[in-house]
């Protein structure tokens, strides 16, 4: 039988209950906190699919 995993964000209420109840965190997603300073620069996309699509 494989160990059961549960998916959630670190401000789930269910979090404290879990590790007290002897869970552990094993993963953690850094790229769902991944912010741009800037807006994206669409403009080279753009170009490169109408550069594509000649």
């Amino acid at each position: 039988m494989e160990p059961r995993t549960e998916t959630m964000m670190s401000t789930d209420p269910r979090r404290a209950g879990l590790e007290s109840a002897g869970w552990r965190l094993i993963g953690e997603s850094w790229g769902a906190r991944l912010r741009l300073p800037d807006p994206p620069h669409l403009s080279m996309t753009l170009e490169a699919v109408a550069v594509r699509r000649r």
